[in-house]
């Protein structure tokens, strides 16, 4: 199983460098892309603006405000909640993302894109997935 990061509608795929958003792939530039990688990987982390700019630009020396863009257009394709802003240190990636042990058990026990329990019953899948996830 790849490893892909799941959060709201989006699935990040880090090895394949894709972002999807409903399914849909999204045009994402490489450092944007370096950016949120970073971020996601570390999720609910503060991440420095340093560390950043080291995953997103290596062994290049650039000004603040190409991070501060790169922000930008994440804040516009994820919603302005998906990235916090710690005044003078760095970021924070505010979304939840499901697991990828949780993703499994949902596969698992049978639930895919085109077919989910009842919405009567979907509660109880979702707590056996996540005790199988467990």
């Amino acid at each position: 199983m790849s490893v892909a990061y799941r959060f709201g509608s989006f699935e990040l795929q880090p090895i394949q460098r894709r972002l999807f958003a409903d399914g849909e792939a999204v045009a994402l530039g490489a450092r944007a892309f370096d950016v949120l990688l970073t971020l996601v990987e570390r999720a609910g982390e503060l991440v420095t603006k340093q560390a950043l700019l080291d995953s997103a630009w290596p062994g290049l020396v650039v000004e603040e405000n190409n991070l501060q863009v790169q922000i930008g257009t994440l804040r516009k394709l994820l919603g302005a909640q998906a990235i916090a802003t710690i005044p003078g240190r760095g970021y924070r990636f505010a979304l939840a993302l499901e697991s990828a042990r949780f993703q499994l058990a949902v596969r698992w026990l049978g639930w895919s894109a085109t077919w989910a329990p009842p919405a009567e019953h979907r509660r109880d899948w979702l707590a056996e997935a996540r005790r199988a996830a467990a």
